[in-house]
């Protein structure tokens, strides 16, 4: 029987175990129900004729006419196994479940690599796996909030600067001026050095 399986590194991964089954539930309860299209306007996926799931915090089994996919969470990933009768099979399952988690972890995208039972990577075939295309989305998203502090700090000192070039025309408020733009520099600066430090981390520890 062909088989799929996938370890995807993810935080909180009982949640989105507990998200993939409640959404193939609902799915299976909504006659017609079609699995929206992603990622570049993509035409929507085939939609399978009967689904059913049930789960716990850590395991969870979704029934597709198709075949079979088990969720496991562990403490920082989701172990992903697909089974079905065919391999045309086993490609629907694998397009429904990586658009589905494609959709839910939008705002920190998530990697999804299928390796067949020999090993190989089903990567190159025309399925490859969104989760990588919404991670790029995800870092030209983090550049661009980069950009978007770095512009509010230039336009905050250069606020301050001009405040306080008028207010030090007054000789007894010069020490407090200096010292309070001082001070608000230095603190945008740790803000934007803090906030990059914990993205490149979080990037680091994912990859």
């Amino acid at each position: 029987m062909p088989t799929s399986e996938a370890t995807v590194k993810i935080e909180r991964p009982s949640r989105y175990l507990t998200q993939l089954c409640r959404h193939a539930q609902q799915m299976g309860g909504r006659k017609g129900h079609q699995i929206p299209g992603h990622l570049g306007h993509r035409p929507p996926a085939e939609r399978p004729q009967r689904v059913e799931a049930e789960w716990s915090d850590t395991h969870g089994t979704i029934t597709f006419d198709w075949g079979t996919c088990t969720v496991d969470a562990t403490d920082d990933t989701l172990e992903l196994r697909i089974e079905a009768d065919d391999q045309e099979n086993v490609r629907r399952i694998e397009e429904l479940i990586a658009r589905n988690l494609t959709r839910f972890t939008a705002r920190d995208p998530v990697s999804v690599e299928w390796r067949s039972k020999d090993g190989s990577t089903t990567t190159e075939r025309s399925r490859t796996l969104h989760g990588s295309q919404a991670s790029a989305g995800g870092r030209k998203r983090g550049r661009g909030q980069a950009m978007l502090i770095a512009v509010t700090v230039a336009v905050g000192v250069a606020i301050h600067v001009g405040v306080g070039v008028g207010l030090l025309a007054m000789p007894q408020w010069t020490g407090m001026i200096v010292d309070l733009l001082l001070l608000a520099v230095a603190v945008k600066l740790v803000f934007v050095g803090v906030h990059l430090y914990r993205r490149r981390k979080v990037a680091r520890t994912r990859s």
